[in-house]
Order: structure tokens, then C-alpha cells, then sequence
């Protein structure tokens, strides 16, 4: 339901603070009363004192607690087990004109997700939040006009929402800005606008920047080939957990490209890759198993050969 819960190590002076200011009717500390009691150390949960203090927040029309509430209906095991009443409140609070709950409700229509997947549904409430200001829903509204779903495939306008989110902040729309800039779709060709919109993502945080990045300066996509810069962007982007960035970065180590080469650690990501599920770390892995063979082989048949490379 909520993932990384804020209040680990809570105190119960602490929850008593909170507790006070909620009864007094601040509608922040009611929806943070709800979160402790459903998801705080196992001492303060209580099912019933969450569903009490987070019906007090929505009574105040507070937009955080409708989401942690439906939440809390739909997919809390403790909970009450309820989609359509969670649903419910989700519809209630986009009546109120929630841009955030709007978002949401496209979200669950695009997907499928306790709706009937209705890519024309989804359109209607990505474009109420867009219209309302809200980035998510002008990310999710340009992706639908990039891909055609539900609407007429437009790229010029699926930038265009982009912009909107990225200029809000959204990391996640400068990754698509520059990657359309790199291919010019929607947009004027810039590589070097390109490089800016996703340095600006990554320095933002954005994992799907530092593999862009990294794909970018492996080939030349700024005008320029770097493999150092290269290693440097898939290093970080695997240590966010981007399992195609182990990949690449193995090429680079087993090339010995950016670097010194190194099969074993290239076999090592390789491997972690694949643990994960992903087939492309396999098939890599049996390339650099085969060169070995071969090179095994020659060794074996001229072991004195000048000419064989060393692997670190």
C-alpha cells in the first residue's frame, strides 16, 4: 500500500502530538494519523483508528487523504476490503476537480486496474488533470497522443504536454523531451538540447536519464562518442537498480571500452541481470562464454602465443 513508511522509530510522544493536533481538526494530521495506524510500527496500527482519522481528512476535502484512503479500501490486507467504495471516493474527489485524483482515475483506465481498460476514458481524465495543471497527468496525456492511445497519434502535441510537465519539475518528461530531440519526433532534431534535458533529469534523480545518458556517449548521439562518460552514467544507473544498465556496462567492461577491461565483473552484472529476469544478460553471457572457449582453445593448441589477451 505505501511503500517506505515515514514513521519508523516513532515515539509515542511523538504519536501523541499528532494525535492532539488531529483531534483539534488539522486535516495533515489526520491523514498522518490514518498513515501511522495503518502502516506505523506494529504498536500503533489499529485498522479502525486509521479508517476514523482518515474520513475526518476527506470530510475536509484533503486530497492526499482520498488517495490513502481508497488505498486503504482497495489494497491494505487489514483494511476493509473494498474496491468499489475505494473507487467511490476516487470519483467523488475528481467531481471536486482533484487534478492529482483525475490523474489517478486515468491511470487505473489506461491499465485496467480495478476499471475496464478504456483508452478514451483514460484521455478524458489525463486531459482534465492536464488542463488543471497537474504534471503527472500532462506526462501521462502527451505519452497517450505519442502512442495514439485513445486519440488521434499526434507527436507535436505529446511534446508539447511534455513541456508543460517538465517545466513543472517532472524528471520523467525531460527523459521523453530528450529523447525525441535526439530523434526529432515531435520537435526540431537538437542533441545538444538532448544532452541538457537529460542532464537535467539526471540530476534530478531520474535512473531512465543516466541510461539515456549513457546509451547517448556510447553512440555519439551528443556529437560525440565518450565511453569514459558512458561507464560513468551506467554505473550510476545500475546502482539505482536499471537492469539494462548492467547490461551495457558489461559490454563496456568485457571491451574494455571507457576502462580497463574486466570479464569477471562484466560477468558478475551479467549475471545479477539475469537473476532478475532479464534474457538479454543471458545471451550476453553466452557470447562472452563462447569468446573464452575459443580463447581457451588457441591457448591450449599454441600456449605460447604472444598475441592472446589477458582478461583482468
Amino acid at each position: 500500500m505505501f511503500s517506505n513508511s515515514p514513521f519508523h522509530g516513532l515515539t509515542l510522544p511523538q504519536f501523541l502530538s499528532v494525535m492532539a493536533q488531529a483531534d483539534a481538526g488539522s486535516a495533515i494530521h489526520q491523514n498522518q494519523m490514518g498513515m501511522i495506524c495503518s502502516i506505523g510500527p506494529p504498536s500503533f496500527r489499529n485498522p479502525q483508528t486509521a479508517l476514523k482519522y482518515f474520513e475526518l481528512a476527506v470530510s475536509q476535502r484533503f486530497s492526499p487523504a482520498v488517495s490513502n484512503l481508497a488505498s486503504f479500501f482497495m489494497h491494505d490486507p487489514n483494511g476493509p476490503q473494498d474496491v468499489n467504495k475505494g473507487l467511490e471516493l476516487l470519483f467523488q474527489a475528481a467531481g471536486w476537480g482533484d487534478h492529482s485524483i483525475e490523474n489517478q482515475l486515468g491511470f487505473f483506465y489506461q491499465h485496467g486496474i480495478h476499471l475496464a481498460q478504456d483508452a478514451h476514458r483514460a484521455v478524458e481524465y489525463f486531459r482534465r488533470s492536464a488542463d488543471g495543471g497537474d504534471p503527472q497527468g500532462q506526462y501521462n496525456l502527451g505519452t497517450m497522443f505519442l502512442t495514439g492511445q485513445g486519440v488521434e497519434r499526434d507527436a507535436e502535441q505529446g511534446y508539447q504536454w511534455m513541456e508543460k510537465a517538465a517545466e513543472q519539475g517532472l524528471s520523467q518528461a525531460m527523459v521523453s523531451m530528450g529523447n525525441m530531440r535526439l530523434t526529432g519526433t515531435g520537435c526540431d532534431y537538437d542533441p545538444i538540447k538532448a544532452l541538457k534535458l537529460l542532464t537535467d533529469a539526471g540530476e534530478l534523480g531520474n535512473v531512465d536519464a543516466f541510461y539515456a545518458l549513457g546509451n547517448g556517449f556510447v553512440e555519439g548521439a551528443f556529437l560525440t562518442m565518450d565511453m569514459t562518460k558512458a561507464r560513468e552514467y551506467y554505473g550510476r544507473a545500475l546502482t539505482a537498480g536499471h537492469l539494462r544498465a548492467h547490461v551495457r556496462m558489461a559490454q563496456l567492461y568485457a571491451a574494455g571500452l571507457g576502462g580497463p577491461q574486466n570479464i569477471v565483473l562484466a560477468r558478475q552484472l551479467l549475471l545479477i541481470a539475469e537473476s532478475k529476469g532479464l534474457a538479454e544478460a543471458r545471451e550476453e553471457l553466452n557470447m562472452i562464454d563462447e569468446c573464452l572457449a575459443q580463447i581457451d582453445s588457441a591457448d591450449s593448441a599454441n600456449p605460447k602465443d604472444p598475441n592472446k589477451p589477458t582478461f583482468h
